[in-house]
């Protein structure tokens, strides 16, 4: 079963939201429990309070707690028998069994005859509910009372009176007299919500808590879905622009208007069609233009040929030397053919040694003088003395040669031109620039593509196929240096290289 991206993320955002409510929950509802029942302990320290107002006049009678000492068990009727807000403020009696002011026990008072006896542990029976009756099940068992959590300590902080043991962490008031602590008053926070009110209240905010965390889920899923149909959509915008592309479209674009790193790889893949169709668009024309460059001139040879076997021309030097200068333009062609081939396919064998930049383009200058004095166009060198570097003599002798025949072939007669060879920190630079005619801007970025002709009509009659400067380009970057046209200032065209110095 194939799972889609939409379903993937629903079930990632579904998953991660559901444990983030979860966990947001149950530290809410610790937080609101805790904090709750912290607050309730304090509400019950404040209750507490006057108890100590009843405290001071027994231990100022006695001296001590020795009244609470002889029936511990009824501390807790004590305790919720003093908060009663009804119960007039007087001293009770003393418990069983605790000497009076005559040396004799004291009776059992009315204030703890109700208290349990050994053989009835729990709360006071009055506070105890109704005892089950018959085919009635028997009564939850009583929630904790307010005086099983009261501990009453000395001063020393033994324990006197209360529950054992006590908790680890009570609330705590001081019972003074005359200015001097002679007790404490101790109570144990509370374990849970002891009233309806507060019961309420909790299931109240746990109903709350419940809705909440199932919206907040809702909420996610509605938007994971959301998101996910719109980016599920994109995808499969470049899904389908890519099996387009695969099939040989490559006019085809995606149109996506994000600013996200999908809009990113929709910017990439129309530059990626775009570059392909320009290369299949080149391919084709390169396809046509090599077999025209190389028909035009075997058709040539073949129809001098034919006219020399046939008598109809002379078979004398002059007609011989026209033929093989047409079989030395197709050679030339084939071999730079074979040369763009091979450094297209990194496969153009390169020497790479020390050498001077400098004697190699006085060398090119010198082979090159008479035949720029034979145009009329004048030859000029600006090169500084030392400009080392490591490359291959030999390949970039052959770009010199290519933009000096280059210039040669296409300077008007009387023009000029002028090479500069100097050294810019790391780099050299070595510029060609020729006068008029010159190129259109929007065609010196074209200048280096393949086969690629200014003028097709002129570039063919002055005999060249649009090769060159490709092949240059592959040389130059072989090198590891850059290669650019631009327009010359004297109104022709300059061609740029920058090669990587060696130190001296």
């Amino acid at each position: 079963m194939r799972i889609g991206l939409t379903a993937k993320l629903l079930l990632m955002l579904g998953v991660t939201s559901l444990v983030s409510v979860l966990a947001m929950a149950l530290a809410a509802r610790w937080s609101f429990q805790h904090g709750f029942l912290d607050y309730l302990g304090q509400q019950e320290l404040a209750r507490i309070a006057p108890l100590r107002e009843v405290l001071r006049p027994i231990y100022a009678r006695d001296g001590s707690w020795a009244y609470f000492e002889h029936a511990p068990r009824a501390w807790p009727r004590f305790v919720d028998d003093s908060l009663k807000p009804d119960r007039a403020r007087r001293p009770p009696g003393p418990p069983p069994g605790a000497p009076n002011e005559s040396g004799k026990e004291s009776p059992p008072g009315p204030h703890v005859q109700d208290a349990p006896t050994p053989h009835e542990p729990g709360p006071p029976r009055h506070l105890s509910g109704p005892a089950p009756g018959p085919g009635r099940p028997p009564p939850p068992p009583p929630r904790e009372l307010l005086g099983l959590r009261v501990h009453l300590l000395d001063a020393q902080g033994r324990q006197v009176a209360g529950a054992s043991p006590i908790a680890q962490e009570p609330l705590r008031l001081p019972i003074e007299l005359d200015g001097a602590v002679i007790g404490w008053l101790l109570l144990s926070p509370p374990q849970w919500f002891e009233d309806n009110l507060a019961q309420r209240f909790n299931s109240q905010h746990n109903r709350s808590l419940a809705w909440i965390s199932v919206g907040v889920l809702a909420l996610a899923l509605l938007v994971g879905w959301v998101f996910g149909e719109g980016l599920l959509r994109r995808i499969q915008n470049l899904a389908r622009g890519s099996r387009q592309l695969a099939g040989g479209d490559f006019g085809t674009r995606i149109l996506d208007q994000g600013h996200d790193e999908l809009s990113a790889l929709s910017e990439d893949f129309n530059r990626l069609a775009a570059t392909l169709e320009r290369n299949e668009e080149l391919r084709r024309r390169s396809m046509a233009d090599v077999s025209h460059e190389l028909r035009t001139p075997v058709a040539v040879a073949r129809a001098e040929l034919d006219a020399l076997i046939d008598g109809i021309r002379p078979c004398n030097k002059a007609n011989l030397e026209q033929v093989q200068g047409r079989l030395l333009a197709l050679v030339r062609l084939l071999d730079d053919l074979y040369d763009l081939a091979l450094s297209d396919a990194g496969a153009l064998a390169y020497r790479f040694s020390p050498l001077d930049l400098g004697e190699t383009v006085q060398a090119a200058i010198s082979q090159m003088e008479d035949a720029f004095a034979r145009q009329g166009i004048a030859l000029c060198l600006e090169c500084d003395d030392a400009l080392p570097m490591d490359g291959d003599r030999g390949r970039l002798r052959q770009v010199l040669d290519n933009l000096l025949g280059n210039s040669l072939r296409y300077t008007d007669s009387g023009g000029v031109t002028r090479v500069v060879a100097s050294r810019e920190g790391a780099w050299i630079q070595v510029s060609v620039e020729d006068t008029a005619p010159g190129v259109a801007p929007e065609a010196l970025e074209r200048l280096f593509d393949r086969f690629y002709r200014v003028e097709a009509s002129r570039s063919r009659a002055k005999g060249g196929a649009g090769l060159g400067l490709a092949i240059c380009r592959n040389i130059i970057e072989a090198h590891h240096g850059r290669i650019q046209a631009r327009a010359a200032d004297a109104g022709g065209l300059a061609i740029d290289i920058r090669l990587p110095a060696s130190d001296d």
